[in-house]
């Protein structure tokens, strides 16, 4: 199941380059565009940086941008480029994912699920996964033995609804 997902998205890394080159300013995928998504996305969902930590996030947060497409330390990312991400609930995908679409402009945006852990982060970035603009390449290999298929069980959305049907029916029932 579909626990949460991530919103990536790619730009080139334009810090280094003197603003009298020629070419500065003229990429729509460079790091002004990109910082400029950023905050509209920021403001329009009023949104805060993540809470430093693995494991599911309790709202919609920005991780800390990229800027070199590697990570860091022990969770180095598989993006060849630099990006920043979001992370998003899954009762928060209807609205945030068209909104990201609809205003990327040139910017190129992958969406993935998140489905058990690090250990599926193969399938769910290069199986599962969404993108608006162009595909980049992702750093990450297929495994060959394990099962392919989206990991059973209820998701957290499945238990949410359930708790929330409970409620309902505990709030609805008559009293004797």
């Amino acid at each position: 199941p579909f626990e949460s997902f991530h919103i990536h998205v790619m730009f080139f890394w334009d810090e280094d380059v003197p603003s009298s080159d020629p070419v500065a300013g003229d990429n729509p995928r460079d790091s002004t565009h990109a910082r400029a998504l950023r905050k509209a996305f920021v403001e329009h969902f009023n949104i805060t940086e993540c809470d430093d930590g693995p494991g599911v996030l309790p709202e919609l947060c920005a991780f800390p941008v990229d800027a070199m497409g590697m990570g860091t330390g022990i969770d180095p990312r598989p993006f060849v480029t630099a990006e920043f991400a979001f992370y998003v609930p899954v009762e928060r995908y209807a609205d945030t994912v068209p909104w990201m679409m609809a205003n990327r402009g040139a910017l190129d945006v992958l969406v993935h699920p998140n489905t058990c852990g690090w250990k599926c982060s193969p399938e769910d970035h290069l199986l599962w996964s969404l993108w608006g603009g162009d595909k980049w390449p992702v750093r990450f290999q297929l495994p060959s033995k394990r099962s392919l298929a989206v990991p059973a069980g209820p998701s957290s959305l499945d238990t949410r609804l359930a708790a929330a049907k409970s409620k309902m029916e505990a709030l609805t029932k008559p009293k004797a």
